[in-house]
């Protein structure tokens, strides 16, 4: 008898471990099933970001090479502006020259027309026709516009 119930008892925590191990495959199913969810959730997490930090990339590469044209622009805008400035500050100059000498020709040359015709600058200032009077006006004093 006794042997009996150790073989019911046998048989009885036989079923048991038997449900303990479905019980735990399921759960371990479960889990396993679970985690494989989560590791194809973060997989397309990282596929996204990686495909976002590429993006981004190529946009950095694109903008700076935009800003590499830009200064290259800006660069050569700062030659001509320096070029030009240079232009400008040589015509003017040549200008300060040129002013300067015609008014070393006048005050040269006004005296003359002065003593000849009694200020005749005051009397054609602004005229269209000044140099032909004051060629007029030396030839009547007998003097030659080209003498000094």
């Amino acid at each position: 008898m006794m042997m009996m119930m150790f073989c019911v008892q046998l048989k009885d925590m036989q079923m048991r471990l038997d449900e303990a191990e479905s019980a735990a495959s399921k759960g371990g199913k479960k889990m396993i099933a679970k985690m494989e969810s989560r590791v194809h959730e973060l997989e397309s997490i990282l596929e996204s970001e990686q495909r976002r930090s590429q993006e981004a990339d190529k946009n950095m590469r694109k903008h700076e090479k935009r800003v590499s044209e830009l200064m290259a622009q800006l660069d050569e805008s700062r030659r001509s502006h320096d070029q030009y400035r240079d232009a400008v500050d040589q015509l003017e100059t040549k200008i300060k020259t040129f002013k300067r000498q015609a008014e070393e020709a006048v005050s040269h040359r006004l005296p003359i027309v002065s003593l000849a015709s009694g200020s005749i600058a005051g009397k054609v200032w602004g005229s269209a026709d000044f140099p032909k009077k004051v060629e007029k006006e030396f030839r009547l004093s007998g003097k030659s516009i080209l003498d000094e």
